[in-house]
């Protein structure tokens, strides 16, 4: 109730979870999964959030015995990560800063006897894994065969839209930045975010038009909220599709 008035646009931790259990209705994962993810508890904990749609759907409408274990950033702990992961599933899901990340695969290489055995999904929404370097690319004398231990793993990402209107909303929002702000953009994923902002600006925007021309408020949050709903459009980011 405390919520009516609020729409969320863009990805959303849920459908994460949808997409993890899509992933394990098709290859027939029924029985575990162990979700790891990094906490520090101090900040807005963007890696429990981000990991909390799978844990919750998995172990809600799949039935699996689903275990979390959060991590912090001192390397001396990440070997009971290791431990965790032998011990409690297979199926594993990483969410955490990239270096983290890195730094637990390192470990899992020379612990881990048969990573054949393992499928590691690691969540990097924004593809930062692959923005240079990728992984099993990687020459360090840390690693004895990068090829070998990625094999195990799948990086799970945002899509970004293919559309010719977010390739001109993608141009425009960088022009912007860098006139305005005097900011240069790289193209990423995280462009995707400003496109779900624009289009859910818009979504308020016709939402508002439509309670004002019936004579409605501006201050009607209710009805405002509620043409929102069961809304389908085109948008900068694609079709735009609400509950």
């Amino acid at each position: 109730e405390e919520y009516r008035t609020i729409v969320r646009s863009g990805p959303t931790t849920t459908k994460l979870g949808e997409f993890a259990n899509v992933l394990h209705t098709h290859f027939n994962w029924t029985s575990r999964a162990v979700v790891i993810f990094h906490d520090l508890r101090q900040d807005d904990r963007p890696h429990y959030f981000l990991s909390e749609g799978i844990f919750l759907k998995l172990k809600g409408e799949m039935n699996i015995t689903v275990e979390a274990q959060p991590y912090e950033d001192d390397y001396k702990y990440y070997k009971d990560l290791i431990s965790f992961m032998k011990e409690r599933g297979r199926i594993v899901y990483i969410c955490g800063p990239l270096v983290t990340f890195l730094n637990i695969m390192k470990l899992f290489q020379s612990e881990i006897q048969d990573p054949e055995n393992y499928a590691i999904f690691y969540l990097d929404v924004f593809a930062d894994s692959l923005a240079d370097h990728k992984p099993w690319q990687n020459s360090d004398a840390d690693w004895a065969d990068t090829i070998k231990v990625f094999k195990s793993v799948f990086v799970i990402t945002y899509r970004p839209p293919d559309n010719p209107e977010y390739k001109d909303f993608q141009r425009r929002l960088h022009a912007r930045a860098q006139e305005e702000f005097g900011v240069d953009l790289e193209p990423s994923l995280k462009d995707y975010i400003a496109g779900c902002f624009y289009d859910g600006f818009v979504l308020y925007a016709m939402a508002l038009e439509e309670t004002l021309a019936e004579g409605g408020a501006q201050n009607d949050g209710i009805n405002i909220t509620m043409r929102t709903q069961s809304r389908h459009f085109w948008g900068v980011t694609g079709l735009v599709s609400t509950d």
